[in-house]
Order: structure tokens, then sequence, then C-alpha cells
């Protein structure tokens, strides 16, 4: 049996791992974007402009703590958030911006010259797609969108927004969502709608990373 000095330092041991784990600037990006949908290590290291080698350290730290899991599928490994690790990401996220001033001012100027409709709650925006009031794309890459999104919202990659641009109707108003609160590809896609003539705004924070706490509620049923 543990005396009462070998079990706190067991405990505050793998705890310390975590924090670890976390303890990164990098390995938060990468846990944000595998709270998206899996990805393999090439995929990750295209994405955050890194080495596979400098993406692969990354995640075995991250695996060692839990917060991603790995599945092999022929010469590739696929890695992924665990539901921990979404359970992470969201509570660090929350903490970070009520205890650090500078990112709340660092989300006020970047996201400042587009409209967020902050007062539209999930219940009038399933009324008003249901009616045909605005029309909801989501502008992350196909993979994502697959791996779970907002009801009644339709794909647009950014990669692809400006050259599918014309099948979006100019009368109703266009809300973009992406990956989530620190994600930009949602402002890219609205300062490109409104440059082609369209009313766009950016959908709520809270709603869009619905399809986040839908994965995790998934993973634990």
């Amino acid at each position: 049996m543990l005396t009462g000095r070998q079990f706190k330092d067991v405990v505050y041991h793998e705890l310390s791992r975590v924090a670890k784990a976390l303890a990164d600037p990098k390995r938060l990006e990468i846990l944000d974007l595998l709270c998206q949908s899996e990805k393999s290590v090439e995929a990750v290291a295209e994405e955050m402009r890194m080495s596979a080698a400098a993406v692969s350290h990354h995640l075995q730290l991250m695996k060692g703590a839990r917060i991603v899991t790995d599945r092999r599928a022929g010469k590739y490994i696929y890695y992924g958030a665990s539901p921990m690790g979404m359970e992470c990401w969201q509570s660090l996220s929350d903490v970070g911006e009520r205890a650090v001033p500078e990112i709340q001012l660092a989300l006020q100027n970047f996201f400042s010259n587009i409209e967020t409709i902050e007062e539209l709650g999930i219940r009038e925006l399933k009324q008003r797609l249901s009616v045909g009031d605005i029309v909801l794309i989501d502008v992350r890459p196909e993979q994502e969108y697959a791996s779970g999104h907002i009801p009644g919202s339709l794909s647009y990659p950014l990669k692809e927004l400006e050259k599918k641009i014309g099948e979006l109707p100019k009368k109703q108003r266009i809300l973009a969502y992406c990956r989530g609160r620190y994600c930009v590809m949602s402002k890219q896609a609205i300062e490109l709608l409104q440059k082609k003539g369209y009313q766009a705004a950016r959908l709520p924070v809270e709603i869009a990373e619905g399809h986040i706490r839908g994965r995790l509620q998934a993973a634990g049923e």
C-alpha cells in the first residue's frame, strides 16, 4: 500500500504530464486542430507549416498524457483529440480568456472589422434556417465538416469559396463559421463575401463550437 507521500508523488507527477503536454503554443494549436477531426502527421505538419518530425514529437508527448489518440491505417498514423483532450482544450480556453486580458484584446482587435451576431441563440438560428431567412456555411475543410457540423450548415471550404461563391444567394444573409474562437477562416470568408456584394456575418462562438461539444457528448454515450 502507498504511503501518503507516495500517493501524492504519483498523483502530482501524472498531473504534471498533462500540464507539460499543454504547456507549448504549438501543441495547443495542434490540439485545437485535432478537436475538429483526426488527421495524419503529414496533414498536421502541412497545416502548421512545421516538419513532420517536429509534429510527431509533439504528438508523442500529447499521446503520453492521453489527450490525443492514434490509429494506424496502412503507412499512415492518424491522430485525434481524446474526449479528455477536447475537455482540456475547452476548459483552458475558457479560463485563459477570463484570466489573461491580452487574449480578449487580441480577439477584439482581430475581429473588430467584421460583424458577429452575438445575440443569436441556437433556437433562433434553427428557426431562421428553417424559413430560409439565412444561409449558414461551414468554411472548414470537407473532412472536418464530415466529422461533425452544425445541422443545416452547408460545406463551403475557404479554399473553394471564391470558385463556388456564385452558388450562394445574394438575397439572404450569409452566416459563416469555422473551427471556433481562434480560427481565422470565418473572417477571411466574410471579407471575401462582402467584397463580392453579400451580406455576411460571423456566427457566435458559443454556437460555432457546438460541433466539438457534440463530439464530446457522442464519445461519452
